[in-house]
């Protein structure tokens, strides 16, 4: 049995993916059953390999350590905002981020403190920006407790670590409306962009509607909860297990 989250088609004209994917060709024609954790990829590999073969079973999250209030960041909250900014908004991970983006994001929102987990964007004029890396998992949920928004623009998805963490901490989430994010959320628990352009639009949404945006991280957390929580997934998963060994 084999698990893939990326293949080649997914992101194109990157080399070391290249290289990997012929080495996944040789591997998964070998095994029994190719596990994906979206369904574009489960569509790609289900007209190469078989349907019979291909499994969709999404990525979980352990929703016990990441949920909301279990930490107290007030003290954060006012050390990060110095009475100059209004919200925090946070993005985790780099994978498919439209960089260009951000940085716009960035500019047109000099209220908004933008916390970013890795690199730094290549841009000297952001000043409204604090980057954060290297952190432990503790850290890292009371970043996502300090946040007011956790937003992605994305190029492509598979597997989101990221926006499960999110969904599971009941924050309001800002993301495109792409193959690999609908699979785990839709426009009752965030706020979907449609584009690029669609992008700056649900972000505004996100920040001016305070009821809103508390109902959509409610449910993005109950379903978390009720679809993606381990215990779900993994019992998925021992089934894919049972059925090969017979």
């Amino acid at each position: 049995i084999a698990t893939t989250h990326i293949i080649p088609e997914i992101k194109p004209r990157d080399p070391w993916l290249f290289y990997k994917g012929m080495i996944q060709r040789i591997l998964f024609n070998r095994v029994d059953r190719i596990i994906t954790v979206s369904t574009n990829l489960h569509e790609i590999l289900s007209d190469r390999y078989g349907s019979d073969r291909v499994i969709y079973i999404p990525l979980g999250i352990d929703v016990t350590s990441f949920r909301p209030g279990i930490v107290d960041v007030e003290e954060m909250r006012h050390s990060l905002l110095k009475g100059k900014y209004q919200h925090i908004a946070l993005m985790v991970g780099y994978h498919g981020v439209n960089h260009d983006m951000i940085k716009n994001l960035i500019r047109a929102h000099p209220q908004i403190l933008f916390i970013i987990l890795g690199k730094r964007l290549s841009a000297s004029d952001l000043q409204n920006t604090k980057y954060v890396s290297n952190i432990s998992e503790e850290e890292l949920i009371r970043l996502y407790e300090v946040a007011d928004i956790y937003f992605r623009p994305l190029r492509f998805a598979t597997a989101n670590c990221a926006l499960l963490e999110a969904m599971a901490m009941g924050k309001t989430i800002v993301i495109h409306n792409i193959p690999g994010v609908v699979d785990y959320i839709n426009e009752n628990e965030a706020y979907l962009a449609e584009n690029d352009e669609d992008f700056p639009v649900q972000f505004s949404k996100a920040i001016e509607n305070a009821d809103e945006r508390r109902r959509k991280g409610e449910q993005a957390r109950r379903r978390a909860e009720q679809e993606f929580a381990w215990e779900h997934i993994t019992r998925r998963t021992i089934e894919v297990y049972k059925e090969v060994l017979g």
